[in-house]
């Protein structure tokens, strides 16, 4: 089982780490995929657009830290818990929009995203639950 956490643990790293880069590449059009969900705008979704993709960087990076590990998987569980809500809005007034999460070079649909978010919840959970902070 152990394995299996190792190769879970890399995928959420490298998922955060590309989805972040991706979005360092262009943060225009991020923070314009961050006002298609009609939440926010303007100076918050420059703010985002901004930091957001730092932060996903970081915790990839972090997650290979014993004394990170933890508090790193956490905020990823919030993280994505904002982003399934954010999802959620956007598929219940019918919004026909990219989920913004690779930049502009891959598009994936709003009912994709949320159902693919589920599952990577369900990693990270995985990982947290079975992976100790002190291997």
């Amino acid at each position: 089982m152990s394995r299996l956490i190792w190769v879970v643990q890399g995928f959420i790293s490298l998922f955060f780490f590309f989805s972040g880069i991706s979005k360092l590449l262009d943060p225009a059009a991020f923070s314009m995929a961050i006002e298609r969900y009609q939440l926010v705008g303007g100076t918050l979704s420059w703010a985002i657009a901004l930091w957001l993709p730092w932060l996903e960087c970081m915790l990839a990076a972090t997650l290979w830290s014993r004394n990170w590990r933890l508090p790193s998987l956490a905020l990823l569980i919030g993280m994505m818990g904002v982003f399934q809500i954010a999802l959620l809005s956007a598929l219940l007034r019918g919004l026909d929009i990219s989920c913004g999460c690779f930049g502009t070079e891959v598009e994936s649909g709003v009912l994709f995203s949320f159902i693919r978010n589920f599952f990577l919840l369900g990693a990270i959970l995985l990982v947290m639950l079975r992976r100790p902070s002190t291997t």
